[in-house]
């Protein structure tokens, strides 16, 4: 518990580096196990360098900064409290649509993703009681089973190593709204890279249906340079098809549009 005289230093400090002055100071002669991190502003901010930053520059940080900051686990912890986002392989929709009303946003936006390559591990969630870092099964409407990561005891988890080969990318779907505003994650999932342009469009068609059930207009689709999402986009944009003779141009003050 801090003392009455660490607080009237800490709210006499307002200065953020007199803050971490402070601190660093307090846990000098502590060891690693017994440092606390009671001022909320050096939290928050530990918090902001951790999303901003990325982990290796918030370890980078910690190990210059002694006891000025708590530990990466402590910080994944925290920002677990207000992950609220659904989890592996299930849309995110209704978090969506929650956003854009609360905010006053158009229910109109464009759907892209990516995948990125990842160090595969292994690794159980109490929170949802799954295994994670295993590429789940692929299913009929493009998206993995997110019922074959739970377990219910130890020969659940043996099953998962025997039968299912470890991740190799992450796959994230964002969702941009048309407005200056950041793009809201609606699925991700583990994979080890292996579907077909055919899993892409029932990805995207089950996407788009979800979306339309909440009233949400999925205007296109974009990927990045693979070769699989990028014959599904190509397909659905027509991108490199001769237009018809019979679709005139009609060019309006402030947009362009197609008559057919």
């Amino acid at each position: 518990m801090r003392s009455l005289n660490q607080t009237k230093v800490l709210d006499r400090k307002k200065n953020l580096l007199h803050r971490i002055i402070v601190q660093a100071k307090l846990m000098a002669k502590k060891k690693s196990g017994g440092y606390r991190y009671e001022d909320k502003v050096l939290l928050d901010f530990a918090l902001n360098s951790y999303l901003l930053g990325g982990r290796k520059f918030y370890e980078v940080m910690c190990s210059n900064l002694p006891g000025v900051f708590p530990y990466v686990r402590t910080v994944q912890r925290t920002l677990k409290k207000f992950d609220n986002s659904a989890p592996e392989g299930q849309l995110n929709i209704g978090a969506l649509k929650k956003y854009l009303v609360e905010n006053n946003l158009p229910l109109v936006g464009t759907v892209s993703e990516d995948c990125t390559a990842i160090v595969g591990r292994r690794e159980y969630d109490s929170r949802s009681n799954r295994v994670l870092g295993f590429s789940l099964p692929l299913q009929q409407d493009g998206l993995r089973n997110p019922e074959a990561s739970i377990v219910k005891n130890a020969a659940d988890i043996a099953r998962l190593f025997q039968t299912l080969p470890r991740a190799s990318v992450i796959l994230v779907v964002m969702f941009q709204p048309l407005t200056d505003t950041p793009p809201l994650r609606v699925f991700c999932c583990a994979s080890d890279n292996r579907f077909t342009t055919e899993d892409v469009k029932a990805r995207m068609m089950t996407i788009e249906a979800a979306l339309a059930k909440e009233g949400i207009t999925m205007l296109t689709y974009s990927a990045d340079g693979d070769s699989r999402e990028m014959k599904w986009m190509r397909e659905l944009l027509q991108l490199g098809f001769q237009l018809p003779e019979s679709i005139k141009f009609c060019i309006a003050s402030s947009c362009y549009c197609f008559i057919l």
